[in-house]
């Protein structure tokens, strides 16, 4: 499925350049599972069902993370990957590859940041800033929760 998004904002949307994102999951061998191309809305929904399908407890760390850890992808080099902790406990890592050269020798320089969300909503608002924002717009986002965390 591919997805273009032409929307307004100051953080340097994407104009109308059409992009696949997709999304993926972990198995119980905790191994990831490609899912396929998800829309911005579909990503949404996909957080309200992992959201419902939230347990107090689960048997052991493999069936935890396997029910719990979800992303989606630009690219193999850029994602957003989400662990659902406990309703108010959220893990959000953001990674991406920026080119480097360092004499004769492209060395890519792997960035990555992580934050706690503290809710469902806030965890749906880091999803939509990866599908509205540029590379560069949500690489900036993302390094400013270095400083607020």
């Amino acid at each position: 499925m591919s997805v273009t998004i032409c929307a307004h904002s100051s953080r340097q949307p994407r104009r109308g350049r059409s992009i696949t994102i997709t999304w993926y999951s972990t198995d119980r061998k905790l191994a990831t599972v490609a899912r396929g191309g998800a829309s911005k809305a579909e990503a949404l929904q996909i957080i309200d069902g992992y959201f419902a399908r939230l347990k107090p407890h689960y048997e052991s760390g493999e069936e935890a993370l396997a029910e719990t850890m979800f992303g989606f992808q630009k690219s193999p080099e850029e994602f957003v990957e989400l662990c659902i902790n406990s309703p108010t406990e959220i893990s959000c890592r953001y990674q991406t590859v920026e080119p480097r050269k360092i004499l004769f020798l492209n060395l890519p320089k792997i960035i990555r940041s992580e934050r706690t969300l503290t809710s469902k909503e806030a965890a749906k608002n880091e999803v939509s800033l990866f599908y509205d924002l540029e590379a560069v717009a949500f690489r900036s986002h993302a390094g400013a929760w270095l400083s607020s965390s």
